[in-house]
């Protein structure tokens, strides 16, 4: 299914921003609240799709002469996945490595499954500093940075050995964590008047003096991302 365009930023996010710049068709299997693999959480009421339901939506409209089909090809896709938030809420404080280890072993399996069917170019997004954002007294409450920090080092380490099975694929991790902080960190040098807390609880200013709309990043703060993303991809087109 094609891209509504419907989003959290309060305007365009960084996928339409990219699409203004360039000529692209959007499809999108997200689904929001997703887990990565409910299977993999314990003890969840409120968890009701995950990551690999949407690759299933994917493998029944664009694989095996289905309807989008010859809509896409191994060289002119990318696939991206911005997912591992709400397992974070998840994990158990007692068991949190092995959870941890777990979730993205079974991310990198679904990855897996997306390269058997024909992706070769993956952009994965690390773990937001959500514990400096403006849901960590709600949502991310009970989440400390040393874990965000190594469900991200896990995802560098399966992408890694992905890598050295595939050399064929592009893989490319994008450290919105880093660059995030570096944002909230130099929050006026970056033209934001608040990096740390929600438009949505003061919409009588102005949305873009705020890095975050509601837990989400605004249009400026995807503004930013959609420079850095822009600047990936031309960077690999060059070495090609």
């Amino acid at each position: 299914m094609t891209y509504t365009g419907k989003n959290h930023s309060g305007g365009k996010n960084w996928p339409l921003q990219l699409k203004d710049l360039h000529n692209m068709t959007l499809w999108n299997y997200s689904m929001g609240g997703s887990l990565i693999d409910i299977k993999l959480i314990n003890d969840c009421k409120w968890c009701k799709n995950d990551l690999r339901e949407q690759y299933s939506y994917f493998y029944e409209n664009m694989l095996n002469n289905k309807f989008f089909y010859q809509k896409w090809n191994s060289n002119n896709s990318l696939f991206v996945i911005f997912t591992g938030h709400n397992d974070m809420k998840k994990v158990r404080r007692e068991n949190i490595e092995m959870d941890i280890s777990n979730i993205t072993n079974g991310f990198f399996n679904i990855i897996e499954d997306l390269y058997n069917v024909g992706a070769r170019n993956i952009l994965i997004f690390e773990l937001l500093p959500v514990y400096r954002g403006p849901a960590r007294y709600r949502f991310y409450k009970k989440v400390k940075k040393e874990d965000v920090l190594m469900f991200n080092n896990y995802i560098k380490i399966n992408a890694k050995n992905f890598f050295n099975k595939h050399s064929n694929a592009n893989i490319i991790i994008y450290n919105i964590l880093e660059r995030v902080e570096n944002i909230i960190d130099n929050c006026y040098m970056f033209g934001f008047k608040d990096c740390t807390n929600a438009y949505k609880n003061n919409e009588t200013e102005n949305i873009r003096d705020y890095l975050w709309k509601n837990s989400h990043l605004s249009e400026q703060g995807n503004k930013i991302l959609t420079n850095d993303i822009d600047s990936i991809l031309s960077s690999l087109n060059e070495e090609k």
